[in-house]
């Protein structure tokens, strides 16, 4: 699967569903009991009646970003049972466990209470927000790094020896520096036509 990585902020409206869904809010879903249950085929079906927070997460649980195409050809049920792999899933991973919580319902009706009641969902949710406080600390480090990187340096050269060989131009040969610890810059001395200087920042 090659899809970029969730935005922040399609991260952050599944995530804002955690306190709808399991916060102390309204019943989310209520089992249909007036007598207007479906039919498939010679089987009776009864549906549940889900909230619109249940609707809103499934919804936004659909949308492209978060859509795994391919989740038929994965062991989806197997991810969604079992709790460690979803602590330590990755994004795709996610996506795939999404798509089968999304479709499923279709086929048997239920499933997603069933994922909302187990709490297998709020673990996605939960795997969701690790992975996005991750990221955002990924980036204000960078930030933090290309900060100190523009931050004007200041070098020094901790002695100075002649190298006779080094030039024929000049027969008291040019002046090379020598640094005592690793060499992290080099540029030419001003005003001397070859000669280097070899200094670090401090």
């Amino acid at each position: 699967m090659n899809k970029p990585m969730p935005t922040t902020a399609e991260m952050d409206r599944l995530i804002a569903c955690l306190p709808l869904i399991y916060g102390n809010g309204p019943v989310v879903i209520e089992d249909r009991d007036d007598g207007s249950s479906g039919k498939v085929g010679l089987l009776e079906v009864s549906y549940p009646v889900y909230s619109d927070e249940i609707q809103h997460v499934f919804k936004l649980a659909a949308s492209e970003v978060w859509r795994d195409a391919d989740y038929l050809n994965k062991d989806a049920p197997g991810m969604l049972g079992d709790p460690a792999f979803i602590a330590s899933a990755s994004i795709d991973d996610i996506r795939t466990m999404l798509t089968q919580c999304v479709r499923s319902e279709r086929f048997s009706p239920g499933y997603r209470a069933l994922v909302v009641k187990s709490g297998q969902l709020k673990q996605i949710l939960e795997r969701v927000q690790a992975l996005r406080d991750a990221q955002a600390a990924d980036q204000e480090d960078k930030f933090h790094q290309e900060a100190e990187l523009s931050q004007p340096q200041c070098y020094t050269c901790v002695h100075w020896i002649k190298d006779t060989s080094a030039c024929t131009a000049y027969p008291d040969g040019i002046l090379t520096g020598i640094m005592s610890g690793e060499l992290d810059h080099s540029e030419p001395l001003p005003g001397d036509h070859g000669i280097t200087y070899m200094a670090k920042a401090h």
